[in-house]
């Protein structure tokens, strides 16, 4: 009895510090702010196991308690009180038993999320990336056409005009993902039948 005694206090004050841990390390997880995703992925990983190893220690000091009851009950004639004792240490063994279950179930959800929220910012990352880029290629063609605005009608203005438009159908297609070489060689072969057109 003096051994399980010891143990169940090893284990509430292993508890105590595994129940900090958590708490550190789910400070990580929400501060999206001040830690990458990696590092919250870390944080959640330590959480994860934490709360594992918390749940365990949990169900060995039920089950400890419930062993010692049931050696206690053995001296005892079965009497109501101790009845009760051994009936609530089973029910605290299979709440134990069941919250381990459900922590493991909880804990995945919560890795699903994560990465979920990860693919949403990268997602997010991306579309501003993009919409970045069209702001400038539209600036840049702007300043093109105001260019060829300014030029003279000539044999020279025609073919940079050619020239231009070849270039943006090709980047237009690289960037919405429609670009194979096959295209590249129509529109070179289309290129070049305009420059014959124009000389």
């Amino acid at each position: 009895k003096q051994n399980a005694i010891k143990e169940t206090r090893r284990l509430q004050e292993e508890n105590s510090q595994l129940e900090a841990v958590i708490e550190e390390e789910r400070e990580k997880l929400a501060d999206k702010e001040n830690y990458t995703y990696k590092q919250r992925v870390e944080a959640l990983k330590k959480a994860n196991d934490a709360e594992m190893k918390l749940a365990k220690n949990k169900q060995k000091i039920a089950e400890m308690n419930l062993a010692a009851l049931k050696a206690e009950a053995a001296l005892d004639d079965n009497n109501a009180e101790m009845n009760n004792k051994l009936s609530q240490a089973i029910i605290a063994v299979n709440n134990a038993r069941k919250e381990s279950a459900q922590l493991g179930r909880k804990l995945a959800k919560e890795q699903q999320k994560l990465s979920k929220e990860n693919e949403a910012d990268l997602k997010a990352e991306a579309e501003a990336a993009k919409s970045a880029m069209d702001k400038i290629i539209a600036a840049r063609r702007r300043l093109v056409d105001s260019s060829f605005a300014l030029m003279v009608e000539s044999r020279e203005k025609s073919l940079k005009l050619s020239t231009e438009m070849y270039n943006r159908e090709i980047e237009d297609l690289k960037r919405n993902g429609e670009w194979t070489s096959k295209l590249q060689t129509n529109l070179a072969l289309k290129l070049k039948q305009d420059i014959e057109k124009i000389n």
